[in-house]
């Protein structure tokens, strides 16, 4: 199966994006929040009924981790927000290198191995990005979905590409 490991994992746990939970299961009033809100509280509440994971717990770990890593070598210097911001753009064209100039077929058996170092490259400076402003990353996620949830409302960007002022 070539799925994901995010949506595996949502699988897994019988979780779902599209399929909010009834707000009067919260004790909550729908009708006085916006569809995307109520989108991002149905994952959250689902994510802490249905699973054992502690994933904020895993990811400050993993934070903490990348904070030892970076002052073990005195790197806090160099990691000021625009260097971290400039080092996240780099490595998000070095990701981009890897698809460049091939079509869709030849995109599909790009190395897997040069994309997770990539990836995992953007997610450690995005992460000491968000740590240098003391950011909760759960938060920030979730009222960014919230805020594109209002301006993607489903029955307008469902299948669509088209920006939200063009729906």
């Amino acid at each position: 199966m070539n799925t994901s490991w995010p949506k595996r994992w949502l699988v897994k746990n019988r979780l779902s994006l599209t399929n909010p939970v009834d707000s009067a299961s919260r004790g909550g009033d729908a009708t006085k929040r916006s569809r995307g809100s109520r989108e991002v509280l149905s994952i959250k509440h689902r994510i802490c009924q249905r699973t054992k994971i502690n994933v904020m717990g895993e990811l400050q770990e993993l934070i903490n981790e990348l904070v030892r890593f970076r002052n073990a070598r005195d790197w806090k210097q160099f990691h000021k927000p625009k260097d971290l911001s400039a080092a996240i753009a780099i490595e998000a064209g070095e990701l981009q290198e890897l698809f460049l100039w091939k079509g869709d077929a030849e995109a599909a058996q790009v190395d897997r191995e040069r994309v997770a170092e990539e990836l995992a490259d953007i997610f450690a400076f995005a992460l000491l990005l968000a740590e240098h402003y003391d950011f909760d990353v759960k938060d920030i996620i979730l009222k960014k979905m919230a805020q594109n949830g209002e301006k993607y409302p489903v029955e307008k960007a469902k299948g669509n590409a088209k920006k939200y002022d063009q729906l």
